[in-house]
């Protein structure tokens, strides 16, 4: 029977650090980070929201980019941002053509969500593109959907709203990226250089205490 390895051996388990080989920098500088780039994106928004009632509305999206597309290291933020960044383009490109073809006309905004969302279903399985197939079909339908059978809505009002909530996106996307990159950056290539000379370190050590 397969058992986790702290009923293997218990002691052993227990003696072991959480992160070994890990200072305390190391250890803090991501949540460091993500912690400055949340702060920087969310105060602008909350004072500015005082004045401008839009941001109060759909301002967060400014700030779910950086909760969304941060990472410890530099080129899965980078990747993934630009996946997000082209699955918002692609979902606001085709929500934008949906409300001017069809406003207001539900049936026919159905059948147009039906399709981009198969779409989006289809190259969210590929490793290629899967997140943003996901964000072009959120995008979709929060975009074209939602707003374009809104009965209380213009045309234009509908406009405007996809147009800022687009631009807050746009603008999570580039501050959160600059932060991630300019903000104590971390490389998987010289974490990874890092730990292979550690390793290569101990297997001399063993070697030569043999």
């Amino acid at each position: 029977v397969p058992l986790p390895p702290f009923m293997m051996n218990f002691r052993a388990w227990w003696k072991k650090p959480s992160f070994p080989r890990m200072s305390a920098w190391s250890f803090l500088a991501f949540p460091l980070r993500f912690t400055l780039a949340v702060q920087l994106l969310l105060w602008p928004v909350l004072g500015l929201a005082q004045k401008y009632s839009s941001l109060a509305v759909d301002g967060w999206w400014v700030v779910l980019v950086a909760v969304m597309c941060s990472f410890p290291e530099v080129g899965p933020t980078v990747s993934k941002a630009l996946r997000r960044l082209a699955g918002v383009v692609a979902g606001g490109v085709l929500a934008v053509i949906a409300i001017l073809v069809n406003p207001g006309n539900a049936p026919a905004l159905m059948l147009e969500l039906f399709i981009v969302t198969c779409a989006a279903r289809f190259l969210t399985g590929t490793p290629k593109y899967g997140y943003a197939g996901l964000q072009m079909g959120i995008t979709f339908a929060i975009m074209g959907f939602a707003d374009g059978i809104a009965v209380s809505l213009t045309q234009t009002e509908r406009e405007i709203f996809a147009a800022k909530r687009f631009l807050f996106t746009l603008t999570g996307l580039i501050g959160s990226t600059l932060i991630q990159v300019l903000a104590w950056p971390s490389f998987s290539s010289k974490l990874l250089a890092q730990a292979t000379a550690t390793e290569l370190k101990e297997i001399s050590k063993a070697v030569s205490a043999a």
